[in-house]
């Protein structure tokens, strides 16, 4: 099952797809892969999902440092920003949303999801990767191993 799916299935009404936050003096506005609400609270997560290298011409992308600034933008918008990494949804998702599941709990005191996943395992952490380690990933078509 496709991650967006798996998201909707525990956590609908509460997630939207690419919501765009526009900072403050900023043009542009950036878009969040997958954004968590909580009304009563308040609470904004931004969910983002990267991957080491693009399909298309294999660019480097989300290296260390090169996702900084546009966190930064969404933390003074007073949301949290979690990121995993594309191979992390694709193979453990439910750990994923183990995860999301704990900050909400954290941040509302409401534990009602994370005990939905009271017993799913630890997500398995991912190192982030520089921009030498995506040109490797890319040069080996790594994102194919786990996509498919």
């Amino acid at each position: 099952m496709e991650f967006a799916a798996i998201l909707q299935k525990y956590f609908e009404p509460y997630i939207f797809s690419q919501q765009q936050l526009l900072p403050l003096n900023h043009k542009a506005a950036y878009s969040a892969d997958f954004l968590f609400v909580e009304p009563n609270t308040n609470l904004h997560i931004d969910l983002e999902i990267d991957e080491p290298f693009t399909f298309e011409t294999h660019e480097p992308i989300h290296c260390v440092g090169m996702d900084d600034y546009r966190n930064k933008c969404f933390v003074q918008a007073n949301w949290i920003v979690l990121r995993f990494a594309e191979e992390q949804v694709a193979s453990q998702p439910l750990r994923c949303l183990r995860v999301l599941a704990n900050v909400i709990s954290k941040y509302t005191l409401n534990n009602s999801w994370q005990l939905l996943f009271k017993d799913v395992e630890r997500l398995t952490p991912i190192w982030q990767w520089t921009a030498n380690k995506s040109h490797e990933l890319s040069r080996k078509n790594y994102r194919n191993f786990y996509l498919n």
